[in-house]
């Protein structure tokens, strides 16, 4: 009788919406989808179709009982754009997955630049490096001083990462991602006896 789809994931930001998801169904089915019999979906092969889409996580495709087609889409979430030292620039989501960038959104994320690889197939020590950028990356979603503070993220050669703040001309070298909690206890600590000295001053 009619097709919902609900799309979850990522926040306010959808890099695929309700038009993509349609589009992928009426083609599946070959034509607009209402008024078919169920009997002809294969929902099994419409589930797998939508997860190609690079942005799909997860599908599932179900009818319920009052003959409605239900499309559930997790869409992936970015977590972080990565520049490389070349000419490429990708988010990252949470697996860490690289995904490309989009023509409809652009996600409010940490930025890291000087990533050594242009590959698309990663090495193991970049795949690790993506999974240091990704326990970077939230640790500073989940701190609001460095969600302010933090302007970007450069990856030096010897891979170590470089935090560029917002004002001033100082880099903060973090190392890697090793001890992240005692390293930005002791940023918070270091910037905190700045402000007291500031005040003391004034």
């Amino acid at each position: 009788k009619r097709v919902d789809v609900h799309i979850h994931g990522a926040h306010n930001h959808f890099f695929i919406d309700q038009p993509d998801v349609m589009q992928v169904v009426a083609d599946y089915a070959g034509q607009n989808p209402v008024g078919l019999p169920m009997g002809d979906f294969d929902l099994v092969g419409m589930e797998a179709q939508l997860e190609k889409d690079v942005w799909v996580k997860n599908a599932e495709v179900y009818f319920d009982n009052h003959q409605v087609l239900q499309v559930v889409v997790d869409e992936r979430e970015p977590i972080a754009r990565v520049f490389t030292n070349g000419t490429r620039s990708f988010y990252i989501d949470d697996s860490p997955a690289m995904l490309p960038l989009s023509d409809k959104f652009s996600a409010r994320v940490p930025v890291f630049t000087g990533f050594p690889s242009e590959a698309l197939v990663l090495s193991k020590a970049d795949s690790n490096l993506l999974k240091e950028i990704k326990t970077v990356s939230r640790a500073m979603e989940r701190d609001s001083f460095l969600n302010i503070l933090i302007q970007q993220v450069a990856i030096n050669p010897q891979r170590h990462f470089e935090l560029v703040p917002a004002i001033g001309n100082q880099v903060i070298l973090l190392g890697d991602a090793s001890n992240l909690e005692a390293k930005i206890r002791k940023l918070k600590l270091f910037y905190q006896l700045i402000f007291q000295d500031c005040q003391l001053i004034d």
